[in-house]
């Protein structure tokens, strides 16, 4: 019986980006993962959280396209919401391997 895996990452830099953060998980992924064996269990947590309120700005972020990105996360949500529990999630797995 293989132990658990149990990695965790500490992101460099603050955001709610959906595509920041999926580009994270996606890299620790796959440089831990065995293609060849089963996954039985994925755990994801989130630490230190906080408000959108108190987000920071700096130069180089694209604020029409944090905008764009917020706004089509918001109505996929809202799509979300409308399909049954069980269609939620082959929706977003079916999301992760297009990505």
């Amino acid at each position: 019986m293989d132990k658990h895996l149990g990695v965790s990452l500490k992101l460099i830099e603050t955001t709610n980006s959906y595509k920041i953060i999926n580009e994270y998980f996606v890299n620790l992924y796959k440089d831990n993962v065995n293609p060849f064996k089963l996954i039985r269990r994925v755990n994801i947590g989130f630490g230190n959280v906080i408000s959108e309120e108190y987000r920071t700005f700096n130069l180089f972020d694209d604020e029409s396209q944090q905008k764009k990105e917020k706004q089509l996360q918001e109505e996929i949500d809202r799509l979300n919401d409308l399909l049954l529990p069980e269609h939620r999630d082959v929706l977003r797995l079916q999301k992760q391997i297009s990505s």
